[in-house]
């Protein structure tokens, strides 16, 4: 990983009031404009953790079918994609009929910490399969 980064192919984000700040994604272009910048200039960002998806999606109870893209509300400076484990009963881009079934074998599967959800969304169609 050293030579990734040392090659400035993969790097962290700097310290950032907004990572820490109340406010959703989608008003980064808004609050902190620079910043939204800099991510628009990346290739693809990697959101890690249950606050930060929360924050992805608004805290916002979604329909758990809606796509993760739509629950974006527009942020998408660049690909992202958000790697989280479940604590928190807000979730989308589940598969119709994930959530029951997952309600049969526990109904508090959204908050044991068990589950977890690895979602993508492209900027652009470079990454989708024509065949599809």
């Amino acid at each position: 990983m050293a030579s990734v980064v040392i090659g400035n192919k993969f790097e962290l984000a700097n310290v950032n009031y907004f990572w820490t700040s109340p406010y959703e994604y989608y008003r980064m272009p808004e609050i902190d404009p620079e910043l939204h910048k800099r991510l628009s200039k990346s290739h693809l960002v990697i959101f890690k953790g249950d606050l930060n998806y929360r924050k992805l999606i608004s805290d916002f109870s979604w329909d758990c079918t809606e796509s993760f893209k739509t629950c974006l509300k527009g942020f998408q400076p660049t690909n992202l994609c958000s790697l989280r484990t479940i604590k928190a009963d807000l979730i989308c881009g589940l598969l119709e009929g994930q959530s029951k079934s997952l309600e049969k074998e526990n109904n508090e599967w959204m908050i044991t910490g068990e589950f977890g959800t690895i979602q993508f969304a492209a900027k652009c169609d470079c990454f989708h399969n024509s065949d599809r």
